[in-house]
């Protein structure tokens, strides 16, 4: 009879308590600004500038992130009121376009259209690019013809060549 006088008195002891909210601090330590809002909110969209950091009166698990897609992630750690955003790892794309036409080559949004000239790999920008995942599916934007894309990834670095 006790113990279930004393496991009722802790079950209605934690039951009365209540939450009081901590304070939730965002860190933009990626390279992008970033919009984003806080999770299960109706709360207005913020914009936290490259290296900024912003506070709220109340703690959040994590955020929505609006823009930019595929650039950024968030973090935190268990217990921690501090959420940080920083970039995703990213890999250099090279490109070597062999059809003879000018292409653009995309990857479901996970870097920048890259507009390449015909040619062999060169070290011009116009044929690299920068990609935020090591599990591409690149394609080319074009409405007259299909193109085989084959790919290598070797020292950091996706190799692309594209021929009709």
């Amino acid at each position: 009879m006790r113990r279930s006088i004393l496991i009722v008195s802790i079950l209605l002891a934690l039951v009365s308590c209540k939450f009081t909210p901590t304070d939730t601090t965002v860190i933009n330590n990626s390279s992008y600004d970033v919009s984003f809002r806080y999770s299960y909110t109706d709360k207005n969209t913020e914009i936290l500038n490259s290296g900024a950091l912003t506070s709220t009166k109340y703690f959040f698990n994590s955020i929505i992130i609006l823009l930019p897609e595929k650039r950024v992630m968030q973090d935190r750690e268990l217990y921690s009121n501090i959420i940080t955003i920083s970039d995703l790892p990213s890999w250099e794309v090279h490109v070597e376009n062999k059809t003879g036409t000018p292409i653009t080559l995309t990857a479901n949004g996970w870097m920048d259209k890259i507009k390449v000239p015909p040619g062999d790999f060169a070290d011009l920008p116009s044929q690299k690019g920068i990609i935020y995942t090591n599990k591409p599916q690149f394609s080319v934007d074009s409405k007259t013809f299909l193109y085989d894309i084959q790919w290598q990834f070797n020292n950091d670095i996706f190799y692309v060549v594209i021929r009709n």
